[in-house]
């Protein structure tokens, strides 16, 4: 017989004793490693967002806030895999998880003269394509509304204007009011800005006895007729974004507070009054002396009324007299074929900070400047459509683009506008052939005694078309206008390599800075930070020289001088007084002037930057080069103001005496620099 002998019980308590006790030493020890583990995984996750982060900045630089701004960028992890820099696959919170949310917050810190990258978990999550819409307050005094920037970013502006009010006639309605316009535009805006919204408000529809009034935000009153009651519709509403509280008609003493605008529609008499136009607000019913644009109009933000307000009387025709339109610069009253109508308010798209942008009217006159841009429809609809004029009231939408405004792919014609001075970088999302327009900026005006004097030269234009890889990264720099010249102050060269000026204390007679260029290359950097690499260096228009009681000569192609200027102070493209980099004044000592016995004017940036130089007793900066021996660079030109010309592939040259605020195909540049790069397809 076999003895079996198994645990006892206190053995197997004594057992568990131990196991207890192991287990009390060993799991704290567990959990703390893998605890530092998972914060370990974690932390190397954040330090690889933040590596990532740094990487996108330094190909998106226009992002990073002004060194001595104290602002902060935050760079939010949706936008980093939206424009494919992170696989959010990857990046699984080992604590939670899940996808890592949160932002990296850039700043500058001037104690260690660097950008500071910091994450931040959680934080403002605003998915792309978010739409914030805002549309006409009908049931309150204050009809103003203000939109409180989420996030730093790109945003599009769609905004639509009123329509004009309907016209009365004997026995039914007759002609109905024109439509309201409608515009568009890209903007940069900062988190916490404050953008005041005033949707346009449909103008009165016309009754026997009662003068219609016009719609809100400078629709003009209508008159009615007692006689055949034929009575008019009041003028609709313009529609506007501003950065600064109030109507349009508010703002007339600060009207570069102005986004964007969509001009209302003018009040119906017997037939459809013409809509709201963007270059001009008419239909062929109307002579040109009788319509609003950008620059003129019946008054700025209001629409006229109609002549004679008595309840009955009409002076200008034997019906009633419609109101006209409000708008950036609002529409006229006038009486065509014996029945007075109000023409159209006028859109704007004039904002420099504005890009891709377009204005789109019913029936109208059609434009191709980028400042007036301009489309024509016959589309009508009381919803907001893109690109359709709007019925009845106006209407707001914004919609967050995030850190780029670059689409994934671009159609044939598609354009993308560099306005702002710095530089941006460009990604290529198609490859393909594109066409490079690229503006120069003007130098400083100077200032004599009593009043303004010589302007800045004109920047220069260059042009040429240049085969692009999807992922490719190209790096954009828009030249700065040089400063104005002011007593005892050294007016400073414009962004690009503008040259400084000096001041004069003796007759008050001081001289502008000189303008930068504005160029495209293959890598990041100023011009002048490129002389190592100018083989990275695409194209370049050339700044203006500063002004000196006349105007100086423009950037140029080949030469950038006028006749006063002798050859050996002229800058090539070959040579200058340095590559990138426009000559400063001798002395920057205010109220010395050494060449002249008035200030000296800075030269201008170029591909070479020009020279300070003495012509007649009056120093003036003569302009920089422009480029185009870049030997990928196909059907190219260079265009200056004023200047010698050349018929060689490489320096091909022409002479200008056009110059525009805005941006002209060969015409030379008034204010900052510009670029416009066109997709052209394979």
């Amino acid at each position: 017989m076999k003895n079996h002998k198994g645990f006892t019980l206190v053995e197997i308590l004594a057992v568990i004793v131990v196991l207890g006790l192991l287990a009390a030493i060993i799991t704290p020890v567990v959990s703390n490693l893998l605890k530092d583990s998972e914060e370990s995984l974690s932390n190397e996750q954040i330090n690889n967002i933040i590596v990532i982060a740094k990487k996108y900045a330094i190909e998106h630089s226009d992002i990073l806030p002004d060194l001595d701004s104290g602002d902060s960028y935050e760079l939010d992890i949706e936008t980093l895999i939206a424009d494919g820099y992170i696989d959010i696959n990857n990046f699984i919170d080992p604590r939670t998880k899940k996808a890592i949310r949160g932002y990296v917050n850039i700043y500058y810190d001037a104690t260690f003269n660097q950008y500071q990258y910091e994450f931040v978990y959680g934080g403002i999550s605003l998915a792309l394509g978010t739409e914030f819409l805002f549309d006409y307050v009908s049931n309150s005094d204050n009809k103003e509304q203000m939109f409180n920037v989420p996030k730093n970013g790109y945003y599009k502006l769609e905004v639509w204007g009123a329509q004009g009010g309907q016209s009365v006639g004997d026995f039914s309605d007759q002609g109905i009011g024109g439509y309201g316009a409608y515009s568009m535009g890209v903007i940069k805006l900062n988190k916490d800005q404050t953008l005041y919204i005033n949707v346009g408000g449909q103008g009165e529809k016309g009754s026997t006895m009662h003068n219609a009034k016009g719609g809100y935000n400078g629709g003009g009153n209508a008159t009615s007729d007692n006689i055949d009651d034929e009575s008019a519709g009041g003028g609709g509403g313009a529609t506007h974004v501003a950065l600064v509280s109030g109507e349009l008609k508010d703002l007339s003493n600060n009207q570069s507070s102005v986004i964007i605008v969509a001009g209302g529609g003018g009040g119906g008499a017997w037939y459809s009054a013409p809509s709201a136009g963007g270059f001009r607000s008419y239909s062929n019913n109307y002579s040109t002396s009788s319509v609003a644009t950008q620059s003129s109009g019946f008054a700025f933000g209001l629409g006229q009324s109609a002549p004679d307000l008595t309840p009955g009387v009409s002076t200008l025709s034997e019906d009633g007299v419609a109101g006209a339109g409000g708008g950036f610069y609002g529409g006229y009253v006038t009486d065509v074929n014996g029945r007075a109508c109000g023409t159209g308010g006028s859109s704007y798209i004039g904002n420099d900070n504005l890009l891709n942008k377009k204005m789109v009217c019913y029936n109208c006159d059609t434009d191709d400047l980028v400042s007036t841009k301009t489309e024509t429809t016959t589309c009508h609809d009381s919803s907001a459509k893109p690109s359709c004029s709007k019925e009845k009231n106006g209407y707001v939408k914004i919609t967050y683009l995030g850190t780029s405004i670059q689409p994934t792919t671009l159609a044939v014609g598609e354009q993308v506008d560099f306005a702002s001075v710095g530089e941006h970088s460009y990604l290529v999302t198609t490859s393909g052939n594109y066409k490079l327009e690229v503006w120069g900026a003007q130098g400083g005006q100077s200032v004599g005694n009593d009043a303004d004097q010589g302007i800045g030269g004109y920047g220069a234009y260059s042009v040429g078309e240049y085969h692009l890889v999807k992922g490719q990264t190209i790096y954009v720099n828009v030249g700065g206008q040089g400063e104005k010249g002011s007593i005892m102050h050294n007016a400073k060269g414009g962004y690009n390599g503008g040259g400084n000026a000096t001041s004069d204390n003796i007759d008050d007679e001081s001289a502008g800075g000189g303008g930068g260029a504005t160029h495209v290359a293959l890598v990041s950097g100023e011009l002048k930070d490129l002389s190592n690499n100018q083989s990275s260096v695409i194209i370049v228009a050339g700044g203006g020289g500063g002004g000196a009681w006349y105007s100086a000569p423009s950037a140029g192609g080949f030469r950038s001088y006028s006749n006063n200027y002798s050859t050996s102070s002229v800058a090539t493209q070959s040579s200058g007084f340095a590559f990138g980099l426009g000559q400063s004044a001798p002395d920057l000592t205010p109220g010395v002037s050494t060449l002249s016995e008035d200030g000296v004017a800075g030269a201008g940036g170029g591909f070479y930057g020009g020279y300070v130089t003495d012509v007649n007793g009056r120093a003036c900066g003569t302009g920089g080069s422009s480029y185009i021996g870049n030997d990928n660079l196909l059907n190219k030109k260079m265009v200056c103001y004023n200047c010698d010309t050349d018929d060689l592939v490489s320096t091909k040259t022409e002479t200008t005496t056009c110059h525009d605020s805005s941006v002209i195909s060969s015409c030379s540049k008034e204010g900052n620099g510009y670029v416009i790069i066109t997709y052209l397809g394979n």
